[in-house]
Formats: C-alpha cells, structure tokens, sequence
C-alpha cells in the first residue's frame, strides 16, 4: 500500500530535478517546462492511483492544469494558434 502523505513530496522533488537540470543545462524555455511538469503530474498521479477522495481532487486539478498549459504551448509551438 502506497503511502498518499507522500504524495506531495514526490511531486515537488519531480518539479525541483526538472528545474534544476534545466537549470543547469541552460535552458529558460518556460513551455518546456510547463510541458514536462504535465508529464511529470501524470505518470506520478498514476502511480499513486487510486488516490484517497478528499486529495483526489487536488491532484487533479494540478495535472488538470498543467495539461491545458501544456496544450495551449503545444498549440502554439505548431502555429494553430
């Protein structure tokens, strides 16, 4: 059984690597990040699956968030809109 309190921890350190090997690697593209920080919420909100009801929803709001960033950067890359 997975620990959820542990939840919140992951995902901040997940955030901090991407920032920091960015960071490192001298990338400032801010829609990277918002591209990786939506893959990175997903496959951690996977992994925790099924989440208790009362954290569910915060949890999903934030990968809810970063997806519809990340699409409106993806969109953008391509030139739709």
């Amino acid at each position: 059984m997975i620990n959820y309190r542990t939840y919140p921890i992951v995902l901040g350190l997940a955030y901090t690597m991407i920032s920091v090997v960015f960071s490192i690697l001298n990338i400032i593209d801010f829609r990277i990040y918002i591209i990786l920080f939506a893959i990175v919420s997903v496959i951690i909100e996977l992994i925790y699956y099924p989440l208790p009801k009362d954290m569910n929803y915060i949890a999903s709001s934030i990968t809810a968030f970063w997806i519809i960033l990340s699409v409106y950067f993806v969109l953008q890359i391509f030139g739709i809109i």
